[in-house]
């Protein structure tokens, strides 16, 4: 519900860059080489990011929910996953531990990959939908079809193993353009210190809906953050 109309449009271009897609078995899904870079020419507006541990304004904000999605999806099929990368802090969409960060650029590439391992073909489904329980709401879902001999459920489990104190010291930031404060006895708070975390995340798998196989999947680091404050630069006369 908080997602822009900019931001929920650039999920919606993302998915529809392999929504119906089918994948051979053996085949790899990289999120980067099918989604292309996000820029204006491609369809893709300006909305909030996370990029080198900021909030910032991008061309394709929002994109790394649908990333994170669909690798949501591919765990819970079973399907490998060949690369992934969390966020440097946490996202509000899903569990700390349950992310996958993208980034593509020309000289940098954050990709998200899986393979297909079962043997057969698998097809995706990826929308944007009504949430039907709040119509004011939107949701990222993907679905992903294919085989199974099994009556097979994979659940993820994500567990704080550390949590790791925020810094003491504090970053002030001269606001030279009086974004939020104008004279040097003001300041203004814009992120309070935040705590880190190490996750530690499960895969378990059910059949006939008894545990038969939990594996540890990835251990995650989300660092802990300094508060950020600006100050005004203009003496009071």
């Amino acid at each position: 519900k908080a997602s822009t109309d900019e931001r929920t449009e650039n999920i919606r271009i993302a998915f529809s860059r392999y929504n119906g897609m089918r994948i051979k078995p053996g085949k790899w899904f990289s999120f980067n080489n099918i989604v292309g870079q996000r820029t204006p020419e491609k369809g893709f507006l300006p909305a909030i990011e996370y990029a080198y541990g900021e909030l910032v304004e991008g061309y394709g904000g929002g994109v790394c929910q649908a990333s994170t999605t669909t690798y949501l999806a591919a765990l819970k099929s079973g399907l490998k996953i060949v690369k992934r990368y969390p966020h440097s802090m946490p996202v509000n969409y899903t569990e700390l531990g349950q992310d996958a960060t993208v980034y593509l650029s020309r000289d940098r590439n954050v990709d998200f990959i899986f393979e297909n391992n079962t043997g057969h073909d698998i097809y995706l489904r990826a929308q944007v939908v009504k949430n039907p329980k709040n119509k004011k709401r939107y949701l990222a879902e993907v679905s992903i079809f294919g085989y199974s001999e099994e009556a097979v459920e994979y659940r993820l489990e994500s567990l704080i193993v550390e949590e790791i104190e925020p810094p003491l010291e504090v970053d002030y930031i001269k606001d030279n353009d009086a974004k939020y404060v104008t004279y040097t006895d003001q300041e203004k708070v814009v992120d309070k210190a935040k705590k880190g975390f190490v996750i530690e995340t499960y895969l378990i798998k059910l059949i006939d809906g008894t545990e038969v196989d939990r594996k540890s999947i990835s251990t995650d680091t989300y660092k802990p953050k300094k508060a950020r404050v600006y100050v005004g630069v203009t003496p009071r006369y």
